[in-house]
């Protein structure tokens, strides 16, 4: 999720851009999507590469450095995936038109909307029956919302959408936890489980990306081992957590 550094500055008090990432964060942060947050001016400034990602999205960035915005149209024409908010990189980090990420895609963009509403564009194409335009760049798809991901109904189509090119490392449909799984210096995994919901126990199962012979519940006073399934590269094992509960495992190949 890009951090579009000139639209911040550029729309001054207005939070459109704080408003749509938030409603990205909500979108994707239950489903155990973590994503990282990277200014447009690391990209351009070679810190960050884009060959490092599957998904850019871009949250109202009509603004956008410009080394940054055609490393998009290469790395779309790679095979990767962006989705923008709003018509992104109209403007570079100046002010000055540009439109070329829009010009890969044979589109261009046209504010609907008046002063004081909320944004809305239309991108010169037609939206899908999903709610969105998308485009094909070279190998790659370039997916437009003409309005906030907020009012999207088809929210969980999108959801999936990420998740086809970007799978999460771990994972628990249809549970409320929040899982997150970090690889220790001795090859071991370490999975954290929280259930997000103060108020009702949740049971399900998780499924984590690899294969591991050995999971283990170390919760307790000894590590307590958890029978797991494994098939085409993932475990899945199954836990039930207590409102508010917390639990942690390690896992083995």
């Amino acid at each position: 999720l890009v951090q579009p550094y000139a639209e911040m500055l550029a729309q001054g008090p207005r939070s459109e851009v704080l408003n749509e990432w938030l409603a990205w964060h909500r979108l994707l942060f239950p489903r155990n999507q973590l994503y990282e947050v990277l200014p447009d001016t690391w990209f351009a400034e070679g810190k960050v590469k884009l060959s490092g990602f599957d998904v850019v999205i871009l949250p109202v960035a009509c603004h956008l450095e410009r080394a940054f915005t055609q490393q998009l149209v290469e790395f779309l024409r790679a095979g990767g995936v962006v989705i923008a908010s709003g018509a992104p990189g109209l403007y570079d980090q100046l002010g000055r038109p540009d439109g070329s990420l829009l010009a890969a895609a044979g589109l261009s963009a046209r504010r609907e909307s008046k002063p004081g509403e909320a944004w809305r564009f239309s991108y010169g194409a037609p939206v899908n029956e999903r709610g969105w335009v998308e485009a094909k760049v070279g190998k790659g798809s370039l997916l437009l919302l003409p309005s906030s991901l907020a009012g999207l109904k088809t929210r969980d189509a999108l959801a999936e959408r990420v998740r086809a090119h970007a799978v999460p490392a771990a994972e628990a449909p249809g549970t409320t936890l929040e899982l997150l799984l970090r690889a220790l210096p001795d090859g071991r995994y370490l999975l954290c489980a929280l259930n997000t919901s103060p108020d009702a126990p949740t049971t399900g199962d998780v499924v984590v990306r690899g294969s591991f012979t050995r999971v283990a519940d170390i919760d307790m006073p000894r590590a307590f081992p958890v029978t797991a399934k494994r098939a085409e590269e993932r475990t899945r094992f199954r836990i039930t957590l207590d409102p508010g509960g917390t639990a942690y495992y390690l896992l083995a190949r």
